[in-house]
């Protein structure tokens, strides 16, 4: 079955406009045309990628290769739909989780800093200070005594409450 293809054709004097220098620049300046992010499926297998192996060593050609992308084309639609660089966010990520471990007190730093895939300790404490402005260690002490103070406030307003109620 043939296709049948409704062109409308240009006038002659826009034709020769755009074949000197115009088309050129339409189509360079195409926003479709290398400017496009990540797809739905891409965007979702490549936070699960990541989310999965935090605890071991991620390239950016092995993401790629999951989401069917060469490389630098991926790298390029990361940064369009995350708005950040691959490797700044595999960062972040990583200490978004060592974050979370750190609030379990029973947890010693070097086996979060394993955990989340980064060298040792002293690597953990460098992009630590780094990202987040302050020592593993400083920030979680100030969490853990937030969150102490806050179930104290908790308890001792329930008593209270209790008692002044009955």
């Amino acid at each position: 079955m043939p296709i049948d293809l409704h062109l409308t054709p240009l006038p002659v004097e826009h034709f020769w406009e755009g074949t000197s220098s115009g088309l050129s620049d339409i189509v360079v300046r195409n926003p479709a045309r290398g400017r496009t992010g990540l797809c739905a499926w891409q965007y979702r297998k490549t936070l699960r990628f990541i989310e999965n192996r935090l605890s071991q060593t991620i390239k950016v050609e092995d993401i790629a290769t999951e989401v069917r992308m060469s490389a630098g084309h991926f790298s390029r639609a990361f940064a369009i739909s995350f708005g950040i660089a691959p490797y700044a966010f595999l960062l972040n990520k990583r200490l978004e989780r060592a974050q979370q471990l750190m609030l379990k007190p029973d947890q010693q730093l070097s086996a979060i800093a394993f955990e989340c895939g980064l060298a040792d300790q002293a690597h953990l404490s460098k992009l630590f200070r780094k990202l987040v402005g302050t020592t593993p260690a400083r920030w979680r002490r100030e969490r853990l005594v937030n969150q102490a103070r806050t179930t104290a406030r908790r308890t001792s307003g329930v008593s209270r409450l209790d008692g002044c109620c009955s």
